[in-house]
């Protein structure tokens, strides 16, 4: 059964087609009528007809002008235009917004049942071919597994990829191969994978298989995916992923790739034999996996990589959006993929929690030059660092916040320095002026003051509470106690109890 709205400002015309239509098309069960477009729309929205029948000449906007404006908004039926006026400009212009019959008032009813028959013929078209695409949807899933298997057993089979998956056929690839270990089970695992896939989907696709706790993924770029370079692509959603593993997992596991492979050959032969994969860490309070190896032999290296998301990262802080452009445009005129991956970084560090995936998606069209990479850099600003995102106008002040909260992780300088944005030295020299202490002796004090709420609160085992405050044993825990402090744990265990 199908819908249909007539939009027809003229009451007996609109009749006539109403009559015409409920007399001869059993099938429609559902008409209704418009009388001009603002009422159809309003209908359109609500009732989503699969066929229109719309009168150019309309009071206010035009049946054409409401024909484009459906079709800007996805909300294009089957369209059947009628007019009094045989105009080849009208009929031009319906041919242009996609409608699918024109009609000449008086509408005869052999005319009216060829255009209505049309659209019928391509509703059912549209609906075989979603059903058949269903059904290779649901047959790509069900034979992923097994193909994989049969692939790392027998080779690859480049015709099943190209003609099931949509690969390339002239053998030119940009794959990847991502190799998974966990500790959990098949089922986590299969659901881990789950909530992985809409993170990759937008950019490659999947052949996926999980396995005695492991996931095996080949990956290969879309055709129509605007994102490149491809290698900052694999990055950035690796990183994602993993992320979104320790998040789900509160491990990492053992995360292994390699790519971009270029043809079948060379995929083949690392999926079957598994070699030369590298391995991927994602270090404590960093929400991205390092890059460096991601991206191949001409990769800044990881000291100088670190100097400059440093450098982009306290323009950040500063609202230096022109400097930071400066610097970006230098990065760029010696590595493009660089510059993007190391402004992804400097974001990412800067703002732990920014959807860096939208970010990602408004980096698809860029524009050269220092000048177009500020224009750039102030887009991502404005839509996405909204002005309640306040810059830390005092890196130490993030820094005295992050040992606070937390003080229980292995944290060291350098780490800390390199995620406010600053070199270990400039920090080092500002921590000391700001604090009148060095950063060790604070984190002590910081870690020894959680350590005597604890012991205040009757917590007994040493051990237990070194661990819960950043100690490596209870001992160590002591012994800086005692050099703070004055007195031993026990001793002031004692003090305490005297008090009370």
């Amino acid at each position: 059964m199908y819908s249909l709205l007539i939009v027809e400002d003229e009451l007996l015309p609109r009749t006539a087609l109403h009559t015409m239509i409920a007399d001869h098309f059993p099938e429609f069960s559902d008409i209704r009528e418009a009388a001009s477009s603002e009422e159809a729309l309003e209908l359109i929205h609500r009732h989503k007809p699969d066929i229109l029948l719309v009168d150019i000449n309309l009071p206010g906007q035009t049946g054409l002008e409401l024909c484009q404006q459906l079709a800007a908004q996805n909300l294009a039926s089957h369209t059947i235009i009628t007019t009094a006026y045989g105009r080849f400009n009208y009929a031009k212009a319906a041919m242009e917004i996609g409608c699918q019959a024109y009609l000449l008032k008086p509408i005869g009813d052999r005319e009216l049942e060829l255009a209505i028959r049309k659209c019928i013929a391509q509703i059912e078209q549209k609906k075989h071919a979603t059903h058949i695409s269903l059904g290779l949807e649901t047959m790509r899933s069900y034979i992923q597994p097994y193909m994989l298997r049969s692939f790392r057993k027998d080779g690859l089979v480049p015709s099943l990829l190209q003609n099931g998956y949509g690969w390339p056929r002239d053998g030119h690839l940009s794959s990847f191969f991502l190799n998974w270990q966990t500790t959990l089970d098949d089922d986590s695992c299969l659901n881990l994978l789950l909530s992985l896939t809409p993170v990759f989907q937008n950019a490659f696709n999947i052949i996926a298989d999980v396995s005695q706790g492991t996931l095996s993924i080949l990956l290969q770029p879309k055709n129509t995916s605007v994102h490149c370079p491809v290698r900052v692509s694999f990055w950035l959603f690796t990183s994602l992923a993993a992320r979104q593993s320790m998040h789900k997992t509160r491990s990492l596991g053992k995360l292994r790739f390699s790519g971009p492979f270029s043809d079948y050959q060379q995929l083949n032969h690392t999926f079957q034999n598994e070699t030369g994969l590298l391995t991927a860490q994602l270090p404590p309070g960093q929400p991205y996996l390092e890059a460096g190896t991601f991206l191949g032999k001409n990769c800044f290296s990881k000291k100088r990589r670190t100097l400059l998301r440093q450098k982009i990262v306290q323009r950040f802080r500063e609202g230096s959006l022109d400097r930071a452009a400066s610097v970006l445009y230098r990065i760029e005129k010696e590595n493009q993929e660089q510059m993007i991956q190391l402004l992804l970084e400097a974001l990412w560090t800067f703002c732990p929690e920014l959807d860096i995936i939208a970010v990602w998606n408004c980096m698809a069209e860029r524009v050269s030059g220092v000048s177009g990479i500020h224009k750039w850099l102030r887009q991502i600003w404005n839509l996405h660092l909204t002005d309640t995102q306040q810059l830390p106008c005092d890196s130490i002040d993030t820094a005295l916040q992050i040992m606070q909260t937390r003080y229980a992780n292995p944290l060291s300088e350098a780490s800390i320095a390199e995620e406010v944005g600053l070199s270990q030295s400039y920090f080092s020299r500002l921590f000391k002026q700001r604090t009148g202490e060095n950063f060790s002796t604070v984190l002590l004090r910081i870690r020894l003051q959680h350590a005597c709420e604890q012991i205040d609160c009757g917590s007994g085992d040493l051990n237990k509470i070194a661990s819960d405050c950043g100690f490596t044993s209870g001992r160590y825990l002591d012994m800086n106690f005692r050099q703070i402090y004055g007195l031993s744990v026990a001793q002031y265990r004692l003090r305490k109890g005297g008090e009370n």
